[in-house]
């Protein structure tokens, strides 16, 4: 991405380094020098330090130059000095390609949109299943212990199959394997909506009357909800990795689309649900024209998930060149990672070839590649995040939607009309929840881009050699400090406290547990629990977040061996390890899922009088 050269160390106006030259062209140095100090990270608002040489010579980093100049400062007599850092090629000095901002904004806003469309497409299928239980009920009338339980079959098969292949994906593979597996995802699950869009055409009078085909319909059920399950892990892990290597913007986008298919199904819910004097004055044909509309919107949001996810991995990578070009400038469309065709894998995943990340090009030094962190290296850098994402969905989960749905407060409000109001607050304020970091983001950003000729430095004080912002220049609040990732992980664990809330507070349909005292007045109230439904929400939808875009701009500290030996460095991930720790957090997430869904059956046995 990035040439640097700096010139002696002595005092005066140091000579102009050809960021051209080859290594021969550079003059033997009489001894060898120690191993030199470099910036290491792909960006340069977090620089970082490696090694501690004695004297400064000439280094280059990545295959390109860096446009403009840069000043240095000695450490002996803080005499200024500024080096021209050559620009590179077919590129103007100070500038960036013409309309590169214009082009780098119109297709961030355009993926963005599609990634929030592919968020949607994750989640709405399954919220559609689960809003249509009085259908499902009569189509399993025949049988009433399948009648009265199917929703909890349904909701433990669809978590089993979205873990088990979670796990699954985690796997290595090619990256044509990866997206051969990732298009069959999207079209199965396409076809298991499309047969019960059919199954909910062709019963108009409710299910079979014999038993023996209310079993066999079940369990083709149950197949589809499996299918289904496993195809929203597939998609969501790989979704995820492509998010993580691009931009925490993408993730971010996707995690909104997820709640926005909450509110979009709740409300439809809230709006469809035919009332009892409905039901008995229309009969069935009111619970089927509502459960068509629920699966027909599922099979045309996923249809249009799968064409725009064809072009998607090439346009988030031209994208990411285009973001490289915007951040440095001039800088050259190089990066820490070598440039990659269009065909290369979004996941991460190593193909036939493993690329050079840092090359040779000048002077006495060449750095080294960095090596690539193990699952298990990654998962101890990102542990916090991890450990936060699990303990966010498992609190969220134990409450919503078990403890929600049974919400019976006093007043002259209707219960039923309290869970559902309760059920469109959740979705609401989780999609709030979820854009609050954007929007902080935004609030910090910079009003200016970096500047090279003025705002890049290059640090020589105690012989270090390191590339940084000047103090004009433009800055953005760190994103993923050890700072960061301890506080996501304690507010995390303070929100366990909305558990027991809801229990004590909240009176509720089922009869109250002896053990518990009568629900306080002012917590009784209608008002107090949907307060509470907005506070679990929002700070899950934050959580979220914060977790789950953070995590991939963690910094790590690792040892890389040179021709001058060893040194530890301090570095972001390069965009292989950002793809698994999207995996990595996507299974975290699921796991918190399936955590809170077992869980949800001991919150509702602690708030409710046994059976």
């Amino acid at each position: 991405m990035d040439s640097m050269a700096n010139g002696p160390a002595s005092a005066g106006a140091g000579p102009v380094v050809d960021p051209y030259a080859t290594a021969s062209s550079t003059p033997a140095s009489p001894a060898a020098p120690p191993a030199p100090s470099l910036v290491f990270h792909p960006n340069p608002t977090h620089p970082v330090i490696i090694g501690t040489p004695r004297r400064s010579s000439g280094y280059t980093i990545g295959s390109a130059g860096l446009a403009g100049t840069a000043r240095a400062r000695s450490t002996a007599g803080r005499t200024s000095r500024t080096h021209t850092i050559g620009s590179a090629a077919g590129m103007p000095t100070g500038g960036s390609p013409a309309h590169g901002d214009e082009q780098q904004r119109g297709v961030s806003k355009t993926l963005v949109a599609v990634f929030c469309l592919q968020g949607i497409g994750m989640l709405l299928p399954w919220n559609a299943l689960i809003s249509a239980p009085e259908f499902f009920a009569s189509q399993f009338a025949a049988v009433p212990s399948i009648a009265d339980t199917f929703s909890n079959a349904f909701a433990v098969v669809y978590m089993v199959a979205d873990l088990l292949f979670t796990v699954f994906a985690l796997v290595p593979m090619k990256k044509s394997t990866d997206r051969r597996l990732t298009i069959t995802a999207f079209v199965v699950n396409a076809l298991v909506f499309s047969a019960f869009l059919a199954l909910a055409c062709m019963s108009p009078d409710g299910g079979p009357h014999d038993p023996r085909d209310t079993f066999v319909l079940f369990g083709s059920i149950l197949v589809g909800v499996f299918l289904s399950g496993a195809s929203t892990a597939i998609v969501q892990m790989h979704l995820f990795a492509l998010s993580s290597r691009a931009h925490a913007q993408f993730t971010s986008a996707m995690l909104v689309g997820q709640a926005l298919s909450g509110v979009l199904v709740s409300t439809l819910h809230y709006v469809l649900t035919p009332s009892p004097e409905q039901v008995l004055s229309r009969g069935f044909i009111s619970l089927q024209a509502s459960t068509i509309l629920y699966f027909g919107i599922s099979v045309l949001v996923l249809a249009a998930c799968l064409v725009f996810y064809l072009p998607l991995a090439r346009a988030v990578r031209r994208h990411q060149t285009a973001s490289s070009l915007t951040i440095w400038g001039a800088a050259s469309a190089d990066s820490l990672t070598s440039s990659r065709s269009d065909d290369d894998d979004e996941t991460g995943a190593p193909d036939e070839e493993q690329t050079t990340l840092l090359t040779p090009v000048s002077g006495t030094f060449a750095a080294p590649p960095p090596l690539l962190l193990t699952r298990w290296e990654l998962t101890r850098a990102i542990w916090p995040y991890v450990v936060a994402t699990v303990w966010t969905f498992t609190v969220t989960l134990s409450v919503f939607p078990g403890l929600i749905v049974q919400m019976a407060p006093t007043g002259s409000i209707a219960s039923g009309t309290v869970v559902a109001w309760g059920l469109i607050m959740f979705n609401v304020f989780d999609t709030i929840g979820r854009t609050t970091p954007d929007i902080a983001a935004w609030l910090r950003r910079p009003r200016r881009k970096v500047e090279p000729e003025n705002d890049l430095l290059v640090d020589n004080d105690d012989n270090d050699v390191v590339l940084l912002l000047s103090d004009d220049a433009p800055r953005t609040v760190p994103h993923a400090s050890k700072q960061h990732a301890r506080n996501t992980l304690a507010q995390s664990l303070l929100r366990t406290m909305l558990i027991p809330a809801f229990i004590v507070l909240v009176p509720l349909r089922l009869p109250r547990h002896p053990m518990l005292p009568p629900a306080p007045e002012w917590g009784a109230t209608p008002a107090a629990a949907l307060t509470l439904v907005a506070l679990l929400a929002g700070s899950s939808g934050y959580l979220a977040t914060r977790a789950l875009t953070a995590a991939p701009e963690i910094v790590v500290e690792v040892e890389t061996v040179g021709p001058f030996g060893s040194a530890r460095v301090e570095r972001g991930l390069v965009d292989a390890e950002k793809g698994l720790v999207g995996r990595i957090m996507t299974l975290a997430l699921l796991t918190g899922l399936t955590l809170g869904a077992i869980g949800s059956y001991a919150v509702l046995g602690a708030a409710t009088a046994p059976a």
